[in-house]
């Protein structure tokens, strides 16, 4: 793996003697206070996502965000906007709300955490209000004309892989706000750039738009229910779908579900961070019931970081290259997902998540 690099892509001045006066530490002293007094900053974004496994979204956006300290769950309201997308999204404390412009309509739910990985959340920059603290070392890395470059380097993340983090924030000299912030990492080894570039801000009395001005207009739109999803696969009590799948490191070799013994299927992705967290755990109880419970491991996605993940984790037992039929078969619609098959091929229990539950329930069936 070659040296670290800072990825800016900008030309850095070296500083000079009078700005050299700005130390790091008043820079952020400065970014603090200038965050902590905003109640509502408007912005346009362009996101620029490189990920490790190859793929670059390039999205742009807007965004009104209104702080609410009283907001157990983001801190925040928010309103936003992807242009590539027909739906806006708006979550006010206590209802989110999807509005189609097209159709005119929109359709509620309950808040939950979830809601800023959608379009229009993905256009809130979170640093904006709520400045890094957590960090293994800042320094002040350059200026251009009109920015201050701060570069902060964090932990490395040994148990999703994510190594060699560094964030280069550019802080606007006149607002001390974010008008630009760059994210890179290594994920098994690839190189992974997150960019974002915020333009426009208007900040408190000067943003041209509010939330409840926003909520206002939906009073010309039409309120529809949410469409219903199939309720879930219960496969508990049912004779498990049966297979043959590949294996990881040898595609030629094809492996199904024993018909003597207790068997634990681990359905799991490389881009799951839940899923990669539980993996060690899964191979304890691999080791600890060797011999009398199977343990497989399927997973359908970017297979090359699979097996450097499975090399890196030092992951023992078999996992299969899945497909489209054995994940409809079980029903698997969220990740991890693990099911619970007895000797006599029947599902005693599926888990949406990792947790002791499993052992316990493995130990109650050896011993019937």
């Amino acid at each position: 793996m070659g040296k670290r690099l800072s990825f800016i892509s900008l030309s850095i001045v070296i500083l000079s003697c009078a700005e050299k006066e700005m130390s790091i530490d008043s820079v952020l002293k400065n970014f603090a206070e200038n965050s902590k007094n905003l109640a509502r900053i408007e912005y346009n974004i362009v996101r620029i996502d490189t990920f490790a496994s190859g793929p670059v979204w390039n999205n742009s956006g807007y965004a009104l965000i209104e702080r609410n300290k009283g907001d157990k769950l983001f801190g925040f309201y928010f309103f936003g906007e992807r242009y590539d997308w027909n739906k806006q999204h708006l979550y006010d404390g206590k209802m989110e709300f999807e509005i189609d412009k097209t159709e005119k309509t929109y359709t509620l739910s309950k808040p939950h955490q979830g809601f800023l990985g959608w379009p229009g959340g993905q256009m809130v920059v979170r640093e904006i209000l709520f400045p890094d603290t957590l960090y293994t070392q800042v320094r002040l890395l350059g200026t251009t004309d009109n920015s201050y470059l701060v570069e902060y380097q964090f932990e490395d993340d040994t148990v999703y892989n994510v190594l060699n983090k560094v964030k280069v924030v550019e802080l606007n000299k006149k607002n001390f706000l974010p008008q630009k912030v760059t994210y890179t990492f290594e994920s098994l080894g690839n190189r992974a750039v997150h960019q974002t570039i915020i333009s426009n801000h208007k900040i408190n009395a000067d943003a041209e738009q509010s939330l409840d001005q926003l909520k206002r207009e939906l009073a010309d739109y039409e309120l529809v229910a949410r469409e219903k999803s199939a309720p879930p696969l219960n496969l508990v009590d049912l004779k498990a779908p049966e297979f043959d799948l590949p294996l990881i490191f040898d595609p030629s070799t094809y492996m199904g579900i024993s018909s003597n013994k207790l068997t634990l299927i681990d359905f799991w992705e490389v881009w799951c961070g839940p899923c990669i967290k539980s993996l060690p755990e899964v191979e304890k109880i691999y080791h600890r019931f060797s011999g009398r419970v199977d343990i497989i491991g399927i997973v359908s996605d970017d297979i090359e970081n699979v097996k450097k993940l499975v090399m890196q984790k030092k992951i023992t037992f078999p996992t299969l290259i899945g497909d489209e039929v054995v994940i409809s078969d079980y029903g698997v619609d969220s990740y991890p997902r693990y099911v619970l098959i007895d000797k006599d091929g029947i599902v005693r229990n599926v888990y949406y998540g990792f947790s002791s539950q499993i052992e316990e329930d493995i130990g109650k069936l050896l011993s019937e």
